[in-house]
């Protein structure tokens, strides 16, 4: 298994009226929507932030899960990072939990199924039939990857946005919790 976060090296910083736009645009949305709540903030901020650094940035996001070969996913990165704090309480509590890369027409569900200090990872397209082979991954080796890629997308965070913005990252995938 291979999931990975990828940033260039170039150091492009956000301009404090790019960052208030930013900000703005998810105002706004929030506003549209009277059922908007602390879900679509970050629902709201990530496909922003995701906009961004495909923008400006070298970044990629991979996934080579199940022997299904390597797949891009930068596109819909905004995806995972909305499921991104609930994968990181579930491989704490080691529980059960879903990738879910499905979006316009892009792969799987990776479904990780935890069972004494391992984790079975079960690919499924959209339509429920199996796909790849499955695999399996000591606990520690998940932790090990996960964890990379929280401090991997705080470090760009931190190296292209500004304080603003790694806080609430920082907040929303529970640094202080650790």
């Amino acid at each position: 298994m291979q999931i990975e976060l990828l940033s260039s090296s170039h150091h492009y910083q956000i301009q404090p009226d790019e960052a208030k736009k930013i900000f703005n645009h998810v105002e706004n949305d929030m506003n549209d929507d009277p059922y908007s709540d602390e879900g679509t903030y970050y629902f709201l901020l990530n496909f922003y932030l995701k906009e961004y650094l495909l923008e400006h940035t070298d970044f990629n996001f991979i996934l080579d899960i199940c022997h299904l070969g390597k797949t891009y996913y930068k596109y819909i990165f905004d995806q995972f990072l909305n499921i991104f704090p609930e994968i990181l309480n579930a491989l704490k509590t080691r529980s059960h939990f879903t990738i879910d890369m499905i979006e316009q027409g892009w792969d799987n569900y990776y479904h990780f199924t935890f069972n004494d200090g391992f984790y079975l990872i079960h690919a499924t397209n959209i339509y429920g039939a199996d796909v790849g082979k499955n695999e399996t991954i000591k606990i520690d080796d998940a932790l090990f990857i996960f964890y990379q890629i929280k401090n991997t997308f705080l470090n760009l965070i931190q190296r292209h946005l500004n304080d603003d913005f790694y806080q609430i990252y920082k907040k929303y995938l529970y640094i202080e919790d650790e």
